[in-house]
């Protein structure tokens, strides 16, 4: 299973994009201690997701797709 996150790293203030071959269908992001900050709003058309208003750091996206049980695990980097 293809998923991609770009622009990774990410600056402050720009949405990111989710490249894959599935639909996703969910999308949580944690800071590097584990804490849940945000569940985005996905942008269907063009999977576009903001996460605006975050600092700089590493983060962890979680990725969950349309009929797969298992969530993808992607690091972020914000500068």
């Amino acid at each position: 299973m293809s998923i991609k996150l770009f622009p990774n790293p990410l600056r402050q203030g720009e949405p990111i994009f989710i490249t894959s071959d599935y639909e996703v269908t969910k999308v949580t992001l944690y800071n590097s201690q584990g804490k849940r900050l945000i569940n985005p709003t996905i942008s269907t058309d063009r999977k576009l997701i903001s996460f605006s208003d975050i600092a700089t750091g590493l983060y962890f996206v979680i990725v969950q797709v349309k009929n797969h049980n298992i969530p993808i695990r992607l690091k972020l980097v914000v500068i």
